[in-house]
């Protein structure tokens, strides 16, 4: 019996991912345990449900444990060149409602929507700067997540630029306001990571079970794990060899102020975001 199509286009994503995480397989000597950073008011950028799953599931809940107000706000919803057919129920989009179901599962505060077609984040960067500066303003975070600039994903980059292009436009932070940058499909330049305990894996895979709509065409537990376990056997080989097979690893890359921010941005050489 041949593989089914969810198994040959998820067995294609774990090879392009595989080699994408062997080529960028350093582990920085300095790089910084998240475990040890402490946050007030959280805000996750996550272009399309599941990526705030995927992404940092697991820092998430060690937000939550320290008392630290997580708000997700998705930028998209299906459109009309989306994977996943857009299907409603009562007048809600499906993959709304399982948003809500994971938050529940997750236990963060709040999730809001901008409502960009999927896949038409490129194509909107100057509104989604906009949008999103708004909403910097709105509920003024100490720390903010998004993809980073090195996915494959295109709704990703331009997430990720419209999000620290949001951050220079918002006066109202100082440079101590701190970016981490997570992976989804594909790695980031790892100076930062977030090990995670037994049932915060538990927790992240039944989060992302909420998403079937997304699980009917890909394997993304298979993807998640594949992309966490790398992790794993990259920290833990360089640091504590013992427990490389003990756990989970959400890589991250951090930037710490507005300076580095500035840095990271004229490093992409992508003419469709210049300024």
């Amino acid at each position: 019996m041949g593989l089914s199509d969810i198994e040959l286009r998820t067995n294609f994503l774990i090879s392009k991912l595989d080699k994408l995480y062997t080529s960028n397989a350093t582990f920085p000597q300095n790089a910084i345990d998240l475990n040890s950073l402490k946050t007030s008011r959280v805000l996750i950028v996550a272009p399309h449900p599941d990526d705030e799953v995927i992404g940092c599931g697991g820092f998430i809940q060690k937000c939550l444990r320290d008392k630290a107000h997580v708000v997700v706000l998705f930028l998209t919803k299906e459109g009309d060149r989306s994977l996943v057919n857009s299907v409603s129920a009562s007048g809600v989009n499906i993959r709304i409602n399982e948003s809500i179901a994971a938050q529940q599962i997750l236990g963060y505060h709040k999730n809001d929507y901008l409502g960009f077609d999927e896949l038409s984040l490129p194509d909107n960067i100057r509104m989604l700067i906009d949008r999103i500066s708004h909403y910097i303003v709105k509920i003024n975070p100490a720390l903010i997540l998004a993809p980073n600039c090195h996915d494959f994903h295109k709704d990703h980059e331009a997430a990720c630029v419209a999000t620290l292009k949001a951050v220079q436009k918002s006066a109202e932070h100082d440079n101590q306001i701190r970016i981490l940058l997570y992976e989804v499909w594909g790695p980031c330049h790892l100076n930062a990571y977030y090990c995670l305990d037994r049932m915060e894996i538990e927790r992240k895979m039944e989060s992302l079970n909420c998403y079937k709509s997304q699980l009917a065409s890909v394997d993304y537990q298979k993807i998640m794990a594949h992309n966490h376990q790398f992790r794993c056997r990259n920290v833990f080989e360089n640091l504590h060899p013992e427990n490389a097979d003990t756990c989970w690893v959400e890589g991250y890359e951090s930037l710490a102020d507005k300076k580095e921010i500035t840095k990271y941005l004229s490093q992409i050489e992508n003419p469709e975001y210049a300024d």
